[in-house]
Formats: structure tokens, sequence, C-alpha cells
């Protein structure tokens, strides 16, 4: 069984940066269409906390383009 794509979408402040940057490189190998997003200055749920920013539109979009892939 292949593991499926995965997308992480982090802030360079998120507490879980550096897990989700060990987990990226733990899966990249085996599952080379996964992707890691990181975002300048975001904190821990930052894409819900700000629904309506800049950072926010931009990561939805980036979401959009990684399910539209599969």
């Amino acid at each position: 069984m292949k593991f499926p794509p995965v997308f992480l979408l982090v802030g360079t402040d998120e507490v879980l940066n550096d897990d989700s940057r060990n987990f990226y490189s733990y899966i990249n190998p085996i599952q080379n269409e996964s992707k890691i997003k990181e975002n300048d200055g975001q904190k821990h749920v930052w894409l819900f906390s700000h629904i309506d920013s800049k950072e926010s539109l931009e990561a939805i979009k980036y979401i959009k383009q990684f399910i539209s892939t599969y």
C-alpha cells in the first residue's frame, strides 16, 4: 500500500513547526508528491484565527491547488 500525498501548512512561528518539518523530511522520500508550505510569522491555527487575512486567503488557494491535483 502506498502512502497518500500529504500537504503540510505551517507557520514559521508555529509551536509545531519543527515537528512539521521533521514529518515532511520523513514522508517525502516515501511519497514524493507531498508538499510543505511555511508561512512567515504565522502561529498555531493562524489560518482559522484570521480567515480573511492575505496569508489565510493565499493558504486556501494552496489547499485548493493541492486537492484539485488529486
